[in-house]
């Protein structure tokens, strides 16, 4: 049996609105880039002619997307006419009263899978069977997968849901899929959607797969983004990360122990990636080490002296001032630095062996305001973790 070309992809989420961060045009320029992905999506499928192109839920947002935008994105469909599209409705795109799936005429090659319970799609050429289901509500806790069997043993099996994968269901609202679900399924390869970050396992002998979001949605979402491209035959299958995303998410850390002024702060900053990366990117740098408490850092000032350097950067402040606290604890001295912080430093003791880490991190910063308070009249700003806008 010649192998089956799939192209694999979910969490689209076209029409979201953009972190308010990024303010009105970057905003404006990611919301196109969301849609776009769709397009690109397309081109991979095309220019590697796959028999079937997957998508696992969460195309658009159900709340926020319009007629106009889902038009021009079932039209890119049209694009690619010997390319069969499956499509499971997720969580943030249900088939629902009023959802695009139920108005829309969908393209002649496309498939939407709209009822609850799983039903299957028997392709004779390539020999695939595609099992799928979609969402018809907003949460979704049942374990809608358990004690399903694909019973086509001649073909390929393939299994689309958008879902939660753990290994107990209690508390998930997001479809929970379970070992075991998947282990009894019997299929050959799982197309999952719902997680953002690109995920690959295997359960028992079926390879299961998260592609990620095509494009990464906000912070947490690191690394590279795209969807997967997979060769599969009844008992192999072959899969191939196919990175698309036009940006990528960063958060670094960035030591700035001995910046005295602004421009080594600056200097410090840019430091971080290569110039190409900082100007596609989308950064989150956490300013770390020990700094002079004489030294005022002034989030809003960091940030204008470097933005122009980067798409969009968040500046966190998480550094402290260079107190020798053992030196000003050990004073024989009863002067009331000396014994604030002989006290402070013993209350922070007793809560680190009692393994209460909150309140250790609370005694830290009172330790530094204290002494900000007592040597230099006033407290210093990043004495705590501060984050820019």
């Amino acid at each position: 049996m010649a192998s089956i070309r799939i192209l694999h992809a979910a969490d689209f989420h076209a029409g979201r609105p953009a972190p308010a961060y990024l303010g009105e045009e970057k905003g404006r320029l990611r919301r196109e880039e969301l849609v776009k992905a769709l397009q690109t999506t397309v081109d991979v499928a095309k220019s590697e002619s796959v028999h079937l192109l997957l998508i696992s839920g969460d195309l658009f947002e159900h709340a926020y997307s319009r007629v106009g935008m889902i038009r021009e994105m079932l039209a890119l469909f049209e694009r690619i006419p010997d390319t069969r599209v499956f499509i499971t409705p997720g969580n943030h795109d249900p088939y629902v009263d009023g959802s695009f799936y139920a108005t829309l005429k969908m393209p002649d090659n496309v498939h939407v899978f709209k009822e609850r319970a799983i039903t299957r799609v028997i392709l004779d050429d390539p020999g695939v069977v595609v099992h799928g289901l979609g969402w018809t509500k907003f949460e979704e806790t049942a374990r809608l997968l358990s004690g399903y069997r694909c019973t086509d043993g001649e073909y390929a099996n393939v299994l689309m849901i958008h879902g939660d994968f753990v290994t107990d269901s209690t508390g998930s609202s997001y479809l929970p899929i379970l070992p075991e679900d998947i282990r009894g399924s019997g299929a050959d390869y799982v197309a999952l959607g719902h997680i953002h970050v690109r995920t690959e396992f295997q359960c028992g002998t079926t390879t299961c797969v998260y592609p990620g979001s095509p494009e990464p949605l906000d912070f947490g979402e690191e690394g590279e983004h795209g969807v997967y491209l997979v060769e599969l035959c009844k008992g192999s299958v072959k899969t191939k990360f196919v990175p698309t995303a036009r940006r990528k998410m960063h958060r670094v850390s960035c030591d700035i122990t001995g910046a005295d002024t602004l421009e080594k702060v600056r200097a410090a900053i840019l430091s971080v990636g290569e110039p190409s990366e900082r100007k596609s990117g989308i950064w989150e740098v956490t300013l770390t080490g020990v700094a002079d408490p004489e030294i005022e850092l002034d989030l809003d000032d960091i940030k204008r002296a470097v933005s122009d350097e980067f798409f969009y950067v968040k500046i966190v402040l998480d550094v402290v001032p260079d107190y020798d606290l053992e030196a000003i604890a050990s004073s024989n001295a009863q002067g009331l630095e000396s014994r604030f912080v002989r006290a402070i430093m013993e209350k922070r003791e007793q809560a680190r062996a009692a393994g209460d880490e909150v309140r250790v991190r609370i005694l830290e910063k009172a330790l530094y305001f204290g002494l900000d308070a007592m040597k230099l009249k006033r407290i210093v700003r990043r004495g705590i973790v501060r984050e820019s806008e």
